[in-house]
């Protein structure tokens, strides 16, 4: 069976871009040598066009132009290879544009050149972390621990990754040693706290948090951090006394009202958990992001009809500091959606396009809702004014072409997605357009092309499991090559072996190898994780079955696939049925 590509959903936020990796590594020695050559032919002293290059590349670094300051930092190391700056510059270059790599190696050249510069010292520290080579990365920040004149940063940099390697104790000796150098410190004492919570060292966690609440006990932060203590160790009446305590400190402390929210939706007290919720909305101190991921699971009570209302003015409240801003619609948008209130959703939608007409994520938004309602020409309508004001977006293209599949308008699909493909526009992703324009081809009856597409998706990726279902299952209408059709479809169960559609495929390949006897386990899988939904398994099933002698099975399964929405051979299904049925009366006569 196949699977079919939906981009209408599942793919968004891709762009056409020129990959600045690739600009980066063709242009990269594109006009070194002519200048390299100048200087060489010239009679400028080597020390003045060495700075010179170094100046130069700065600049172009501070304005953003990663291939030029290349370029300068190169020649310039060209002139004095013992120029730690211009390695350490480099290495900046490099980590910029992702070569992480080459990024390392320099900044090893320039602290090896200079091991007495803290700085170059803490970005190879920093860059080594980045390789995930945490060795070298911890050797270098001990090094540089010893240095008179450092920052505070890195102890808490050295001490993160000593926790990643479970020396909690060294972690601990490290941030007393910071502890004496800088007296006390709050970044000190939460780093210290984590270190007792992931110990369970909860006695120590507590003296920790004492020692803190007794230096100022109206501290909202120094009460919050003794309710966590509290609260970690299971005694949740006083966490709860030193959360509200908080809050009456302060009652725009954002912690406290958090604290507070979990503790009441912990203990099933909805009432005080949204009166809670209802002032965490109202806050203006708090970001609208935070408030977002903190309220998109309580979304999940409105399945119980007494917790409407509480919702509702729950985004109200929101409303009144957040009305105009598109992440809070977005938000409220998509809560509309998925309770039913399609038409709420799009006149939000609608009216962020009519104030902001190059909000891409409004049209994604758009676009979706208009899909789930069904009418794809209205889909396809919204897709082509969305493209006049964001021309470029290989994701509506995307979504077109797959609206123009489901309508079978299979040629127009075909023109955008080479239109996409074409060299000269640096397309993203292809492997899946490949893939998608494969079954494109298929269903126009260009067999040749589609299996082309399939070909050269599988000789980038041996394992995209899409185009290795649907190739097996192409090749096995055809009755060719059945046996390496076969192999691809055991790599797309191996890889998903709970997807019904690819168990189909596989089966259906073994049916027509003539091994029943092996497809009908497969089959039997196949109907646990969904495929009593789906007519053309259903169907295949029952051939089966038919041809294990199994006649009344193979009729039930024929006949459940007559009732499903998607089927479409009724008149050959009712056949076999009629056939089925005549070989039964006449076993019995």
């Amino acid at each position: 069976m196949i699977k079919k590509l939906q981009y209408i959903i599942k793919i968004s936020g891709l762009t056409v871009y020129v990959s600045v990796k690739m600009l980066f590594f063709c242009l990269i020695f594109v006009g070194c040598s002519s200048s390299r050559t100048a200087t060489k032919n010239g009679n400028i002293p080597a020390d003045v066009v060495q700075k010179y290059y170094l100046i130069n590349g700065m600049g172009k670094y501070y304005q953003g132009d990663l291939l030029g300051a290349h370029r300068f930092f190169a020649e310039s190391i060209s002139v004095d290879s013992d120029c730690s700056a211009c390695y350490y510059l480099l290495s900046k270059v490099f980590l910029k544009v992702g070569y992480l790599k080459d990024a390392l190696s320099s900044s090893q050249m320039a602290f090896k050149l200079d091991s007495t510069n803290f700085w170059y010292g803490k970005h190879f520290a920093q860059v080594s972390e980045m390789a995930e080579d945490i060795d070298l990365s911890i050797k270098t920040y001990e090094y540089l621990i010893n240095f008179e004149n450092k920052d505070d940063d890195i102890f808490f940099s050295l001490g993160s990754l000593y926790c990643r390697q479970n020396q909690f104790d060294k972690t601990l000796a490290l941030y007393d040693l910071l502890q004496k150098r800088t007296g006390f410190d709050e970044r000190i004492l939460f780093a210290r706290q984590q270190i007792f919570y992931a110990t369970n060292n909860n006695s120590a966690a507590l003296v920790e948090a004492l020692r803190y609440f007794e230096r100022d006990t109206e501290n909202p932060q120094a009460n919050v951090l003794l309710a966590e203590v509290f609260g970690r160790g299971g005694n949740d009446s006083l966490a709860l006394q030193y959360l509200e305590k908080a809050h009456e400190i302060d009652e725009n402390y954002a912690a406290p009202l958090f604290g507070l929210a979990e503790m009441y939706r912990k203990n099933y007290e909805y009432d005080k958990f949204f009166d809670i919720i209802y002032k965490i909305a109202q806050n203006k101190t708090i970001p609208l992001s935070d408030k977002i991921e903190y309220f998109t699971p309580v979304l999940q009570l409105w399945q119980q009809i007494r917790y409407h209302d509480s919702i509702e003015k729950m985004f109200n409240l929101l409303a009144e500091n957040h009305a105009s801003e598109w992440i809070f619609k977005h938000f409220y948008s998509s809560f509309l959606s998925q309770t039913e209130r399609q038409t709420q959703a799009m006149n939000i939608i609608d009216e962020e396009l009519q104030q902001n007409k190059k909000n891409n994520s409004a049209w994604s938004m758009k676009i979706a809702l208009l899909y789930y309602a069904g009418n794809l020409e209205n889909v396809l309508s919204a897709i082509d004014t969305a493209l006049v004001y964001s021309n470029e977006r290989q994701d509506l293209f995307l979504q077109k072409a797959s609206v123009l599949y489901e309508l079978k308008r299979y040629h127009e699909a075909i023109a955008i997605l080479e239109n996409i493909l074409n060299p000269n526009r640096n397309a993203k992703n292809t492997n899946d357009m490949l893939a998608f324009l494969g079954d494109l081809y298929h269903a126009v009856g260009d067999k040749k092309s589609a299996y082309k597409m399939y070909e050269r998706v599988l000789a980038i990726d041996t394992a995209n499991v899409g185009v290795l279902n649907n190739y097996a299952y192409y090749l096995s209408e055809d009755n060719k090559n059945l046996k390496r059709a076969l192999e691809m479809s055991k790599k797309a169960i191996d890889a998903e072996p709970e997807n019904a559609t690819f168990l189909d495929t596989y089966a259906w390949i073994l049916h027509k190898l003539g091994r029943d006897n092996d497809a009908q386990p497969v089959f039997r899988k196949a109907m646990v994780f969904g495929g009593r939904e789906n007519a053309v398994l259903l169907d295949h099933y029952g051939d089966v079955l038919f041809e294990l002698n199994e006649y009344d099975k193979a009729i039930l399964y024929w006949e459940d696939s007559l009732s499903k929405k998607d089927v479409t051979n009724v008149d050959i299904i009712r056949k076999k049925i009629e056939k089925c049925k005549a070989i039964k009366n006449k076993t019995k006569k």
